[in-house]
């Protein structure tokens, strides 16, 4: 799940973008309302993550903005600020949850997983190709019944191409899915967790396998029998 973090303390938001980034999201962190609402408009995102209080602004403003030109994702708010009516305001303005800080990030996280069940059930559905199948969730592959342990580059990549099934996924496409704007990557590196992925499929059983498309990226197809 690819999320965007708008945070303007710092600490904070490196803090919590490297905790969500350790439970398998692929965070974006920017600090102002203009860098939120330009972010939106040029990637594609799961959910995003709103503290009210941006260095230009409020979050409350990104929330209506985006509501307004028709992005539909997951808003959670973040406030320091309790009170019902703050609260109420949020919600009214398009938020799905909030979060009032101080909070613990297994809080956030599980706030964020509820999200996604809830307003895009298909998401967290098992994803299934001949005897394989992925589990968004839990982030757990299984061949024939029994559990192919994957880092979190290799799981987001298995989702990916069982997502994508039978089409072409490009580098880019996978190399937007695994890091975030923030980080630097090279063709090579994308081309590293391809192929530790397909070695997985290969020693585990596993009928599909991923394939090159010269010149445009790899495809995910199922050759072989179990």
């Amino acid at each position: 799940m690819r999320v965007l973090f708008a945070e303007d303390d710092e600490a904070v938001g490196r803090a919590t973008a490297a905790s969500l980034t350790a439970a398998g999201f692929v965070v974006d962190l920017v600090e102002s309302r203009g860098d939120a609402l330009h972010a939106l408009k040029s990637h594609r995102y799961d959910a995003a993550i709103f503290d009210i209080m941006l260095v230009d602004g409020s979050g409350l403003d990104v929330l209506a903005e985006g509501r307004r030109i028709g992005f539909d994702l997951p808003i959670l708010l973040l406030t320091a600020l309790s009170s019902v009516d703050d609260r109420v305001s949020g919600l009214n303005a398009g938020a799905d949850d909030y979060l009032v800080k101080p909070f613990a990030v297994d809080e956030l996280i599980a706030r964020l997983r509820a999200l996604q069940r809830r307003l895009s059930t298909t998401l967290s559905m098992a994803l299934t190709v001949e005897n394989t199948s992925f589990d968004p969730l839990s982030r757990m592959m299984s061949v024939n019944g029994g559990n192919v342990s994957l880092s979190r580059a290799e799981g987001i990549i298995v989702e990916r191409f069982m997502r994508s099934f039978g089409r072409v996924v490009t580098k880019e496409q996978l190399a937007e899915s695994i890091y975030s704007f923030n980080e630097e990557y090279t063709e090579n590196a994308v081309e590293v967790h391809v192929h530790r992925v397909r070695r997985k499929l290969e020693s585990s059983g596993a009928s599909p396998s991923i394939k090159t498309v010269r010149g445009l990226g790899y495809i995910m197809v199922a050759d072989k029998t179990s």
